[in-house]
């Protein structure tokens, strides 16, 4: 596997292909985030779909995996911007980690 993040760009195209084939998961943290914060799994995957990589790519805990976040604004939820924690697992699947409203910290 690659010891250098990949692209920003090459990453979002990537992390796009794959939502739209709906090879994405979540863990039981976003479930909780999405309730207290009011961001829909459907909110989610439009970040992953319109959004941009913020921030640094890092290496996940396990080989072949890269962590990021990806925000954007969605029009019918306001003005906030919404970011998506994620790991790429093996240029395979997404695993989303968490959900938060980009304003709020």
């Amino acid at each position: 596997m690659p010891a250098k993040p990949p692209h920003p760009g090459v990453l979002m195209a990537r992390i796009r292909e794959l939502a739209q084939q709906g090879a994405y998961s979540w863990g039981a943290h976003v479930f909780e985030r999405r309730g207290e914060r009011g961001i829909d799994i459907s909110d989610a995957l439009d970040v992953l779909r319109l959004g941009e990589i913020v921030g640094a790519i890092v290496p996940g805990i396990n080989p072949g995996e890269w962590k990021c976040k990806v925000t954007a604004k969605l029009v019918d939820k306001s003005s906030r911007e919404i970011g998506v924690a994620l790991v790429v697992i093996r240029d395979s699947e997404i695993f989303l980690m968490t959900v938060e409203w980009e304003d709020a910290k």
